[in-house]
């Protein structure tokens, strides 16, 4: 059986047959099989009638001897009601809308929308029009009851159903109006956005620096294009590394005899790799910063030296693959405060070193590395130099907790306090409350307790799990109880909480409603005066002279990525970019901003463009771009590939370098990086044998350039998700910016999940792994509770769910099929078609399904079900329930496969988006999209590093000098360069003032961190604060004081020896 609506719209439903009654109104004879071509609805363009009851007809060829007869149809067999039920809510829609698109210039509403009809008009305006004209009648009222009564947005409905409603206006049509509408190529012909003009570029498009980066991988699938417009952009000489390689045993430089080599704080010296080490770098030498110089003259040979480590790219997550620059090393946060002390007789020889300089600076020139970022061993990331990094954290005070806290909130603000939870699980949550005040004499904070409605109150069942009481119970708390910020609204009873509010509490966000009073009773309430609310949705950026950042959204598919950035509040997309004709009609479909250039066609293309000059409103110059989001495709990295050494993909691999090269062309101040975690993955290749890695390589390319990046392995569920979906993220910022944070864990993990990271560092330890361990603010959420609340639809047969047009199957399954799942036990034990073949459920009907060797293994999933109380298999473009390995996509509780709606709820799309396209581009979109609620708490983490650059908080771009087009930040250091001369001779007289001093008197080093600063006022404060002999580090000569070896860039100051 099938629906009516399918005839002529479906392939092979273009005859139909008919078993039932037919009766002329005296006679009464029951027929089965009769074929029947032509179906009629009526009462279209009678607005007085208000459905189209009594006006449902077909036509059979076996009665065309018998003139133009029309069978009427009436009341539908109880087996059949399923099917007529749904069909007879499409006709009467069908007649809505066409009458809503026949309407006559005069019967124009009072906003003057025009004729011609667009699917945004569905949003809003056809809802409240068809309610006019009709609300009066019972049976419309019905029918807008099956939808949903307090529902006017009928976009979903009409692109879920666009063929039928096609048929009717086309067979409706004689005067040709109502298939001239703009809505047709939107939904159906998805020809509103134009193909992008000229041949597709199949080679993936590089700038130079990308392109000697990655052409040892990719090989002929890159083709390099040097920018017109921007020539600092290509590499320095046409080299691959700039003239200088680092130091190596061939060095002209020999090994300095005791007593001959003199070091002071700033200097950067080499030593022996150790032998016995875990280090895999390559090197002969380790090079370190020397923070100080420890002396004592009654031992012979017992100068030692305190420093900080200075890595080579060998010796960073960088070390696997190619970077450009040989010359350059990195500042890290590994000191030899707690190791033993290095010896100065250890030291082979000095480098010099341009600090704060790029490679294009000419003061790297005579110099042998320069060093501009620092790596971190603890968290993996590069960020820019700063001035404070010269100094190790065990040289930087202590600030307690209290401090700490006192120091990042106010009175008033809202955050996220660790308390024992009361469920079975007893584990520790989360919980949010308000600052009251600050408790001097106990270092202790005052809080206010907010509550969970839906779980500490029971006058609100369906309570959303973010939705508080404000409450008068204060409590005091220790400051490291307290973990982070959160934000919390006010809204009145009667509004929806907007996003991201709305949003279950991913990103830490909360709403209220109501307050207990002192009675108990629970009741609305404004947002007290004292009370620091969460950002406004309407001005997330506080300040409404602060401009948002112009963010370009690439591989952009459906738009799930980019607008969970922008409901972040620090972005708003002006460009996107993707080959996909439905992903890309969905993104026009759901954007908030219409102004958006939607660009239909290869990235390649695009960034060609770009780089040959040829600027327009859709590809903009660069230093319009803020922002760059990219999922770049993932087939060739993924795990369920089996041919990753194939041409198509290795093709798609290779889009990575051209991801590199729009952020090495547009120089964004932030971008975003989303691909699978195979992206990390150590791989060979087959025709040359040697081992290679994109993300290492990847992180070369951006870190070349001059980009701050971290890496973060993120799961779907951890905020908020029902989804077992473990992505790579690579998040960079421009020197001078703040590295967003890490996104906030809201949601645990099941108990099932194991550790997860990327592969091991030079050091020998693993980094860029999931997020274990520490409190959460809701426990995970389960298959049952995301999707438990969509309509049952038992088999799905009919292929029609009223209210929610995408609760629909993207793939038709036949009669063996739907027969092999009713076969399949819904226990969590025999859930498989493998343990369905083992406890006997499998009649011989069906041995078919037995003789696959991958399905019958104990592993093999094929035709398995989804459990309701863990989380959902991750969603990919195409649902394959054959499949041994990927094969877990059937309902727990119903023979039916996972519809669009489920995947898409899955996904964290919002019930009212659109998506276009058939039921299996529509399933693909979404199957390609990042998840909506890691998409948002990236989009909350990057507002939050932005807002930080414009209140002027410290950032890791401080003191950023290279060129390339970034930003100079040079203020707090031009007054040094004039002046240093004169200082450093200072310096010295004092230092050769303090040479007769007792060796056993106490001494307090000035370490490079305080020279920098001021050394003269440095001395005088240590003296009198300390009251102790002050010594400066081995001293030296005048002429050695005076002469610079460690050059910043022309602007800056230059280092002392």
């Amino acid at each position: 059986m099938t629906c009516l609506h399918n005839l002529s719209v479906k392939a092979g439903k273009n005859i139909l047959l008919f078993d039932g009654v037919l009766s002329d109104g005296k006679t009464r004879r029951y027929v089965e099989g009769v074929p029947f071509t032509k179906l009629s609805i009526g009462n279209y363009g009678e607005l007085s009638l208000h459905t189209v009851e009594g006006a449902i007809w077909i036509q059979s060829d076996v009665a065309k001897g018998a003139g133009d007869v029309w069978y009427e149809l009436g009341k539908p067999a109880e087996v059949y009601e399923k099917y007529h039920k749904p069909f007879l809510w499409l006709a009467n829609f069908a007649k809505f809308y066409i009458d809503f698109l026949d309407r006559p210039k005069h019967a124009k509403d009072d906003d003057e929308r025009p004729v011609d009809v667009a699917l945004r008009d569905f949003k809003s305006h056809f809802g409240t029009w068809i309610r006019k004209l009709h609300w009066e009648d019972v049976q419309f009222q019905k029918w807008l009851g099956e939808f949903g009564e307090d529902r006017i947005d009928f976009r979903q409905a009409v692109a879920a159903h666009c063929h039928f409603l096609w048929n009717q206006a086309w067979n409706t049509d004689k005067a040709g109006r109502l298939t001239k509408h703009s809505i047709w190529d939107e939904v159906m012909g998805l020809t509103t956005i134009k193909q992008a003009k000229g041949a597709l570029v199949n080679d993936t498009i590089v700038t130079p620096l990308v392109y000697d980066c990655f052409h040892h991988i990719f090989g002929d699938k890159l083709q390099a294009i040097a920018p017109k417009t921007l020539s600092q952009l290509q590499p320095p000489d046409g080299t691959f590394s700039r003239g200088i390689s680092p130091l190596s045993p061939s060095s002209s430089r020999p090994k300095l005899k005791e007593g001959e080599l003199v070091v002071k704080p700033g200097d950067i010296v080499a030593v022996i790799k150790d032998v016995d080490t875990v280090w895999k770098g390559k090197s002969e030498y380790w090079y370190a910063y020397i923070q100080s110089v420890n002396k004592n003259s009654q031992k012979m040979n017992s100068t030692t030296l305190d420093v900080i480590w200075l890595y080579l790219p060998e010796d960073t997550i960088l070390g696997q693959m190619r970077y450009p620059y040989e010359n350059e090393l990195f500042f890290s946060d590994n000191c030899n405060c707690g190791d033993a002390k290095l010896r100065l007789d250890e030291v082979v020889f000095k480098v010099e070193a341009a600090f704060f300089a790029g490679p294009e600076d000419e003061v790297t020139i005579g110099c042998d590395f320069f060093l501009r970022q620092r790596f971190s061993d603890a968290e993996s990331n590069f960020t820019t130099l700063t001035k404070s990094d010269l100094a190790c954290e065990c040289r930087k005070p202590v600030v307690s907790a209290y401090e700490q806290v006192k120091k990042q909130y106010e009175i008033g603000d809202t955050v996220l306090v660790e308390s024992y939870s009361v469920d079975d699980y007893s584990k520790d949550v989360l919980e949010p409350a308000q600052i009251i005040r600050y408790d001097e004499e106990s270092q202790s904070v005052e809080l206010r307790q907010l509550y969970r409605r839906g779980r500490d109150f029971n006058d609100k069942p369906d309570a959303r799990p973010n939705e508080l009481v404000y409450t008068d119970h204060l409590v005091l708390v220790q400051p490291k109880f307290i973990h982070r910020r959160c934000h919390i609204r006010f809204f009145p009873l009667t509004i929806k909480p907007t996003t991201p509010y709305d949003r279950d509490g991913t990103g830490d966000c909360f709403f209220i409603y109501v307050q207990r009073t002192p009675a108990g009773d629970l009741v609305p309430m404004s947002p007290p005066p004292e009370f620091h609310q969460g950002y406004d949705p309407e001005t997330p950026l506080i300040d409404p002279s602060l401009p948002r950042l112009n963010g370009m959204d690439l591989f952009c598919g459906g738009g799930n990525f980019g607008r969970g950035i922008e409901e972040g509040g620090a972005v708003v997309n002006k460009w996107a970019v993707d080959l996909d004709i439905p992903a890309l009609h969905t993104y026009r479909a759901n954007l908030r901003d219409p102004d958006t250039q939607l660009y239909l066609g290869s990235v390649n293309n695009y960034l060609r463009d770009g780089l040959l000059g040829k600027f327009s409103s859709m590809i903009p110059p660069p230093g319009q771009v803020d922002f760059i989001s990219a999922g770049s495709p993932c087939q060739g990295f993924s795990n369920a590939n089996l041919d990753r050494d194939s041409e198509r993909s290795l093709g798609n691999s290779s889009l990575v370098a051209s991801v590199a090269s729009f952020v090495d062309f547009y120089r964004p101040k932030f971008a975003l990086l989303e691909n699978v975690h195979g992206l990390a993955q150590d791989r060979t290749k087959k025709k040359d044998g040697k081992p290679y890695n994109v993300f290492s390589q990847l992180l070369c390319a951006l870190v070349a350039i001059g980009y701050q990046c971290q890496q973060f392995t993120l799961d779907a569920w951890s905020f908020g998700s029902c989804q077992n979906r473990t992505r790579l993220f690579v998040s960079i910022a421009s020197p001078g910016h703040r590295l967003p944070p890490r996104p906030p864990r809201s949601h645990e993990h099941p108990s099932t999940i194991r550790s997860k990271s990327l592969f091991e560092a030079p050091n020998g330890k693993k980094f860029g792994g999931r997020e274990l361990y520490g409190p959460c603010t809701y426990p995970y959420v389960s298959s049952l509770e995301r999707l438990g609340s969509l309509p049952k639809l038992g088999d799905n047969h009919p292929g029609v769910c009223i209210p929610y047009p995408d609760h629909r199957h993207s793939r038709i399954e036949g009669p063996r099929t739907r027969l092999l799942m009713t076969h399949i036990p819904k226990v969590r034990t025999c859930a498989t078609l493998r343990r369905a073949i083992d406890a006997g459920r499998i009649p011989p009907s069906l041995d078919f399904y037995k003789e696959t060797a991958q399905r019958a293994k104990d592993y093999a999933r094929s035709w398995s079900r989804i459990f309701e109380d863990d989380l959902c298999r991750t969603v990919t473009t195409t649902i394959t329930p054959q499949c041994a390995f990927t094969g877990q996509w059937m309902h727990w509780d119903e023979h039916r496969l996972l519809t669009v709606m489920e995947a898409r709820r899955v996904q964290s799309f919002p019930d009212e988006e659109v998506l276009l396209g058939v039921a299996a581009k529509a399933f693909r979109i979404v199957g390609n999209s990042v998840d909506r609620a890691v998409a948002l708490a990236w989009g909350l983490a990057i507002r939050e590093a932005w807002l930080g650059r414009e209140r002027g908080e410290k950032n890791a771009g401080e003191g950023v000098m290279w060129k390339r087009g970034f930003e100079k930040r040079v203020d707090e250091y031009r007054h040094l360069r004039e002046s240093w001369r004169t200082e450093t001779k200072t310096m010295g007289v004092e230092a050769q003032n303090e040479q007769g001093e007792d060796e056993d008197e106490p001494t307090v080093w000035i370490d490079a961190r305080e020279v920098l600063d001021n050394p003269q006022e440095d001395l005088e404060k240590a003296e009198l604060q300390e009251e102790q002999p002050v010594r400066v580090i081995e001293p030296a000569s005048k002429s050695e004081m005076a002469a610079p070896t460690m050059s910043l860039s022309k602007e800056l100051c230059n280092r002392v020896r």
